[in-house]
């Protein structure tokens, strides 16, 4: 399986720079439920992907992180949906929305190397 340090330190960049946006949203639009749902989404990628560095179980590994690849997905709809209500600055969210897109892409990849390892 391939290590997961890259994947990780792009999760916890990722839910850094997230929660930097949606608190400076937050206290500049006053909007808190769409961004609450798209913080958990961003800070859950993270969450999954350490759950699965301490898995020795292959079966839980591939488990955990593809729960990562879906709250990255969910993130993305979340930052597309706050994106175009404009909520959130146009440049921010369409970092966020690649770095989730990228997180979604190493994911799959570390999956589909992990199930052709069995």
């Amino acid at each position: 399986m391939k290590e997961l340090s890259p994947v990780r330190d792009k999760s916890h960049a990722f839910a850094l720079f997230l929660t930097r946006v949606i608190k400076r949203m937050q206290e500049n639009r006053r909007e808190t439920v769409l961004s609450k749902e798209c913080l958990i989404a961003g800070a859950r990628i993270g969450l999954e992907i350490e759950e699965a560095s301490v898995r020795n179980n292959q079966k839980n590994v591939i488990m955990h992180l593809s729960s990562a690849t879906k709250y990255a997905r969910e993130s993305q709809y979340w930052l597309r949906l706050l994106r175009d209500m404009t909520y959130i600055d146009k440049e921010d969210a369409d970092k966020l929305i690649a770095d989730s897109y990228e997180l979604s892409h190493l994911l799959t990849l570390i999956i589909k190397d992990a199930t052709e390892a069995d």
